[in-house]
């Protein structure tokens, strides 16, 4: 089966270029979103949705539900809708942890499809007013291969595909083990560049003089501390782990 009716709940900086680059790719699509009226509104006018949904019930109608909500959000709408759908329907979310939403999935009793995914792009400012149909672009899009038996699995990697993303299946687990690494840590490490660099001496602020370096390193500090605070709580084990590693490390690099 082809999937030309999608549902998008969230409507922000994922989830408006998610819409975004579908729509560009394929105007045939009806694309429902879920927002708040204003987001809503907006995209209806630029054509970017089809249609705006009242209730996150109203989702039901389409073939596949994308949830692109902060992931506290994201899972209470996942344990809501997943048990109502039918054999021909897939639910997936967009969030930056993996293995919460699978084992939430597991405790549920369903007959549709869950595939989990992340999109590894981004902007330091959120929201559907900086959304955009190439956010994805030769981006990686990490989908969970743990439905991959699913007659419905390459409908929805060919749907994924017209992004333009470079699709990489992955573990759900092994997810959220990578990117404690690659994405998590940084965040962290980030912060705290920033924080030892925020110092005075004699009225003197040290952060006028970093330069192009320093700014590379600490970009993604002023990213909204809400969304990271569940990445934080939701992904805690694999993140702990990175930190032990990196103190091993500074320790080695200290004693050097």
């Amino acid at each position: 089966m082809s999937l030309n009716r999608i549902a998008i709940l969230g409507l922000g900086l994922i989830g408006g270029s998610f819409a975004k680059a579908l729509k560009h790719a394929n105007p045939a699509i009806h694309i429902s979103g879920f927002d708040r009226d204003e987001v809503l509104n907006l995209a209806f006018l630029e054509k970017i949705i089809d249609s705006k949904l009242q209730e996150i019930n109203d989702a039901l109608s389409c073939e596949i539900i994308f949830i692109a909500l902060p992931i506290e959000s994201s899972l209470d709408v996942f344990k809501t809708i997943s048990p109502q759908l039918n054999e021909n329907q897939i639910i997936s979310d967009l969030c930056s942890v993996k293995g919460i939403f699978v084992d939430v999935w597991k405790t549920l009793s369903n007959k549709g499809t869950y595939i989990g995914a992340h999109p590894m792009t981004g902007k330091e400012k959120g929201g559907y007013e900086n959304s955009d149909a190439l956010l994805f672009e030769n981006s990686v899009f990490i989908v969970c291969s743990e439905n991959i038996q699913s007659n419905l699995f390459n409908d929805y990697l060919s749907l994924v595909r017209l992004t333009g993303a470079r699709i990489s299946l992955l573990d759900p687990y092994l997810h959220d083990k990578i990117t404690a690494r690659v994405s998590h840590l940084p965040q962290l490490l980030s912060v705290l560049l920033v924080n030892q660099a925020s110092q005075k001496s004699e009225d003197i602020s040290f952060l006028d003089y970093a330069a192009g370096g320093f700014r590379d390193m600490t970009r993604i500090a002023s990213s909204d501390f809400k969304i990271w605070e569940s990445i934080l709580k939701h992904n805690k084990t694999e993140i702990l782990q990175s930190i032990d590693i990196f103190q091993n490390q500074i320790s080695l690099i200290k004693k050097l």
